[in-house]
């Protein structure tokens, strides 16, 4: 069975081991795809940390750590929304990635 499942898995994936975080090389989808390698976990923003009495507000600081921390151990895809802590999820996430290389990551947005 498991080779089935891998069989599946690896004609649009190709898995390639790296420290901490498998990532995966994306074998369809347009050039602009091509050699992308994404993680095979990804850190959502919809759920933050949030300042203590202030739960639709994103502590920056606990943001910024879990970003440093995701990408330090191989992680490179973030996601987020506009609808999160009424927008503020977009924000303090993308305060937390500029400090890294735009090359370091995939950012995924949603929008209505």
């Amino acid at each position: 069975m498991q080779n089935a499942l891998s069989a599946i898995v690896n004609r649009y994936w190709k898995t390639i081991e790296i420290g901490f975080i498998i990532k995966r090389k994306i074998n369809k989808g347009g050039d602009h795809l091509k050699g992308v390698k994404l993680s095979g976990l990804g850190l959502g923003a919809m759920r933050l940390p949030t300042v203590e009495g202030k739960e639709n507000q994103p502590d920056q600081d606990k943001v910024n750590e879990m970003v440093a921390y995701a990408i330090k151990h191989g992680i490179n895809y973030f996601d987020t929304a506009w609808g999160y802590y009424g927008g503020q999820s977009e924000i303090v996430l993308g305060n937390a990635l500029k400090k890294f290389d735009r090359s370091q990551y995939f950012l995924a947005d949603k929008f209505p």
